[in-house]
């Protein structure tokens, strides 16, 4: 299953500046609140929002603060001292997946925005006692009305709510617009104006996939999620207490040789490097992106190693177009042989060392 991991946690969205003179969002409601106005209320980013599928955010925006760690570049001097046997072993799970429009559909990560004027549903999360995931059970959320989760058997969706302050990440979810319910599993939420950490035990998976316009525009500005074949079993800082280890790799002698939960892996190369590499402007994109923000080791048991990307179902589920057509992007986006010219992906792959939790 593309997603096991996810079995004990699923992953975030942020939107870059509030209104509010002190930046902390409020709390969600326990109880159903009134019916929502049906006149805008003030926008919590002035002269962009709030975010609808008729107001869809630009390259400028992206998920949690811009001081997030998963919003700055890496300080790439700092490598783990197994990071060659890791991604050797790594590169014997073979080249990363190629991801077509089903891959996306299936496995993807849709994000919507929710907006006061929206209908409110009440969160039931069921399957689990994981702090994180029954803290927000029962709570009542605005949610747009026909919400499409991704579809495969994990049934992911982020829900951004911009009335409050949090972005939702819901793991095998059911969305209920009769009853106005959303029935999830193992499910949490993140500060979207926050740093990317919440509660010690969630998982490692709140980071934005890569969407198709970053792909179209040559850059992905921001740490992106990445799956493996198999893991160590072990979790590593800034995800040493998180519950979620993954499936180990069999057999396994030793963990030290296998990527971990929270693992941070990067492209040691520079931006001017990327740049002058003869591939299209999509895989310049990815390869900007790794150089410079790194991925985050949070998924396992797909079949071949590879990244996080949006599902179109966000776009399409309201008529829209597919937005990697709309982006002019081709079908299958494959980075298999993109670094080839300067030794491949096994030499230029790079781990980095695990750091403190920000707090």
């Amino acid at each position: 299953m593309f997603l096991s991991a996810l079995a004990v946690g699923s992953v975030y969205l942020a939107l870059r500046r509030w209104s509010e003179p002190d930046r902390r969002p409020s709390k969600a409601s326990k109880t159903p609140s009134a019916t929502p106005s049906p006149t805008p209320s003030p926008s919590p980013i002035p002269d962009e929002g709030p975010y609808t599928i008729n107001n869809w955010p630009g390259l400028d925006w992206h998920m949690f603060a811009d001081t997030s760690v998963w919003n700055t570049p890496l300080d790439k001097s700092k490598v783990d001292p197994n990071s060659a046997v890791m991604i050797r072993t790594l590169m014997s799970d073979g080249p990363p997946r190629d991801i077509t429009a089903y891959v996306r559909s299936t496995w993807g990560f849709p994000f919507y925005f929710a907006r006061a004027q929206d209908p409110v549903y009440k969160i039931v999360i069921s399957g689990t006692t994981a702090p994180f995931a029954r803290e927000i059970n029962g709570l009542f959320v605005h949610c747009p009305v026909g919400v499409q989760t991704s579809s495969g058997s994990d049934g992911v969706f982020r829900l951004v709510e911009q009335t409050e302050g949090y972005t939702y990440h819901f793991q095998r979810a059911l969305v209920d617009d009769t009853a106005r319910v959303i029935h999830a599993g193992r499910s949490y939420r993140l500060e979207t104006n926050g740093p990317g950490f919440h509660d010690v035990k969630e998982p490692p998976t709140g980071l934005e996939p890569i969407r198709p316009e970053e792909l179209a525009a040559g850059f992905v500005r921001h740490t992106v999620g990445m799956h493996a074949k198999c893991l160590s079993g072990q979790s590593v800082a800034p995800y040493d207490l998180s519950g979620t280890k993954g499936v180990p790799c069999d057999p396994i002698d030793d963990p030290t040789t296998r990527l971990s939960m929270g693992n941070v892996v990067f492209v040691d190369m520079t931006v001017a490097q990327v740049e002058a590499l003869d591939i299209p402007t999509y895989q310049k994109a990815i390869l900007k992106g790794l150089a410079v923000y790194g991925a985050l080791v949070g998924f396992n048991g797909s079949n071949d190693w590879t990244l996080t990307y949006e599902a179109p179902q966000d776009r399409t589920a309201f008529g829209r177009p597919d937005p990697y057509v709309a982006a002019g992007l081709p079908s299958t986006l494959s980075i298999a042989k993109a670094l080839d010219a300067v030794g491949g992906w096994g030499a230029k792959l790079k781990v980095l060392a695990p750091f403190p939790r920000p707090v």
